[in-house]
């Protein structure tokens, strides 16, 4: 196992890049929440950046606090889905949507038919308890409801066991594939597999990652 890592961190990763269709999602489980459990959106401009980056320093760790806050400029962008337990903000994800351009993210040139979701987080203490899939479904119920056209799209490492078991367990399937060539931890090349065929090579020292 420590050499699987290794040589996904030095040289090839894998990644699945999950989809899934509206028929495919059982939502009846969102409809009643637990009484103590609450998934809102957090309507960023609606706070300053100080309430906000306090929200999110009670989920998430402090190694991706920084990236998270400076979301709050791109907030035409991002949207931010966040569960409540007891009124305590215990997870949240994101939604990122680009309707004008196909752009770069995670490694990843995404065209403009895609809506990403990404950055899921859960505190420790409330994993397992299926919080996670309840804010991916909230997401794609805002999708389906407000971006019909678009292919909700999340990108899943192949050794992230946990996280593909709960994409298969909402219905999700692997859309295509993307392999990562490493040089010196640094991602330099880009590969996307769609049926077992090759789509496209990004160089990805060519491109300006923008969006955080």
């Amino acid at each position: 196992m420590k050499l699987n890592r290794f040589f996904e961190e030095y040289f090839l990763k894998k990644r699945y890049i999950f989809s899934v269709a509206e028929s495919d999602v059982d939502f009846s489980d969102t409809y009643y929440l637990p009484e103590n459990l609450k998934i809102e959106f957090y309507n960023i401009p609606s706070a300053t950046k100080e309430k906000f980056s306090d929200l999110l320093k009670q989920i998430v760790p402090d190694a991706l606090l920084g990236r998270y806050t400076s979301r709050y400029e791109q907030n035409d962008n991002w949207k931010l889905l966040v569960a409540y337990s007891g009124g305590k903000p215990v997870g949240c994800n994101w939604i990122l949507h680009i309707p004008h351009d196909n752009f770069l993210f995670d490694s990843f040139l995404h065209n403009t038919d895609h809506i990403l979701l990404g950055n899921f987080f859960v505190i420790e203490e409330f994993r397992g308890k299926g919080i996670n899939k309840l804010l991916v479904k909230r997401a794609l119920s805002y999708i389906y409801e407000n971006h019909k056209n678009k292919i909700p799209v999340f990108i899943v490492e192949r050794s992230n066991i946990s996280s593909i078991k709960s994409s298969e367990g909402i219905g999700a399937k692997v859309y295509g594939v993307n392999y990562l060539l490493k040089f010196l931890k640094r991602n330099v090349i880009s590969i996307y597999v769609q049926n077992k065929k090759l789509q496209k090579i990004w160089f990805l020292l060519r491109y300006k990652q923008s969006i955080f």
